[in-house]
């Protein structure tokens, strides 16, 4: 049988070199709360580990009161450490109402006149808890993301709380036994390893998707406009030039009309709104496999994957109605929104992507000649344009 002392006594001092690190990260980067809060959770579990190698020093009152609720508390504080983290709202007390909780049910129990040993498995089961509800903060807030380690932390997280409920159903039917004042079990020196080696793997699963999801963000941010979210110059150039190089397909350049003068009448708060509802319409009333950019200022691309002049016309002219029909609302104010359009297709190999961005520009010259707010498309054979104006 292991020496129980001797295991918590290692399980402390493995978890000190992840509070130490943790510790390291959080004052390397003092403003990252989340990095705060897994820190308290690691010092947190070292402190439990330290009490409950004590018994005799401590005794068994203040490892059953004061390690099992710092165990608990731990799981709680990796909780609202990932929400922090991936920006969810939450308040400090999430990371210790499981913990209140089953601090009330010791006490009820003991009230009832059960032994210390009857007490043991709701704090296994108190972690548990806390444990599944760091594994749906998880899947709450990587639902959309393309990150491969958050489902194996998901994951992770599920087996070390399914690890406690079970470490708890066993102490439910095996019993803990004092003898001499010491805690004695044939499950609780391997069970504690175990959850010893979860406890660092959780850790380390952490920091593998911080790193990843910040690396995420940074790629994500190389590529979008930070205004409206979606594709910056050159992610668009980049994109469509795939596309010209492949399956072909319309290409369109939009011009947003008059929108110096939204900027003059309503602020750069009212054109940053346009801007950003423009995108939003634009999204919603295109398909899904559209490929769609801001390339600066009021001037944005649109490519349409595969689609010929006379289907690509259907998909503008449906689009320039759709913006033409709504209001852009800024504050309390709200006001109208055209936009031109030249297009062209790509429908000819070996021809560099600027060929095709200079016919749908040059397509765009001749919508806004011809009175804006309309959709004009680039004729190849005799190099005139066929108009569609509102």
């Amino acid at each position: 049988m292991l020496e129980l002392s001797t295991v918590f006594l290692y399980t402390a001092t493995l978890n000190l070199a992840v509070a130490i690190a943790t510790t390291v990260g959080w004052l390397s980067n003092i403003r990252r709360k989340e990095l705060l809060i897994w820190c308290l959770a690691a010092w947190s579990i070292v402190v439990g580990g330290v009490l409950m190698s004590m018994p005799e020093a401590v005794g068994l009152g203040a490892i059953e009161y004061l390690a099992g609720m710092v165990y608990v508390c731990m799981a709680g504080l990796l909780a609202i450490g990932f929400k922090e983290f991936f920006g969810l709202p939450y308040r400090w007390r999430e990371a210790f109402v499981v913990s209140f909780a089953t601090f009330a049910c010791l006490l009820a129990v003991r009230w009832l006149g059960y032994p210390s040993p009857a007490r043991v498995p709701f704090i296994y089961f108190g972690t548990a808890a806390n444990l599944f509800f760091a594994a749906s903060v998880m899947i709450r807030a990587t639902r959309g993301r393309k990150l491969p380690s958050s489902r194996i932390a998901i994951i992770f997280y599920s087996l070390f709380g399914l690890l406690n409920a079970t470490t708890g159903v066993i102490a439910a039917i095996y019993p803990l036994r004092i003898v001499n004042g010491l805690p004695e079990s044939d499950w609780l020196g391997p069970s504690s390893m175990l959850l010893t080696i979860f406890n660092l793997g959780a850790f380390l699963i952490t920091i593998v998707l911080k790193l990843e999801y910040v690396s995420e963000d940074h790629r994500r941010l190389a590529s979008t406009d930070p205004l409206t979210g979606i594709l910056n110059r050159r992610r668009f150039m980049e994109e469509a030039a795939v596309l010209a190089e492949t399956t072909g397909g319309a290409i369109a350049i939009i011009d947003l009309d008059h929108f110096k003068r939204i900027n003059d009448t309503h602020g750069h708060g009212g054109g940053d709104d346009a801007l950003i509802q423009f995108c939003e319409h634009v999204r919603s009333a295109t398909p899904e496999n559209a490929i769609f950019g801001r390339l600066g200022g009021e001037e944005f691309g649109l490519c349409l994957p595969r689609y010929d002049a006379p289907a690509a016309r259907i998909v503008l002219e449906h689009l320039r109605s759709v913006i033409a029909s709504r209001d852009i609302r800024s504050g309390t104010k709200a006001f109208g929104l055209t936009f031109s359009c030249g297009f062209t297709v790509m429908n000819r190999a070996n021809r560099e992507l600027d060929a095709w961005v200079a016919e749908a520009d040059h397509s765009l010259y001749a919508a806004k000649s011809g009175g804006r707010n309309c959709v004009v498309g680039f004729a190849a054979n005799d190099d005139e344009v066929a108009a569609s104006a509102a």
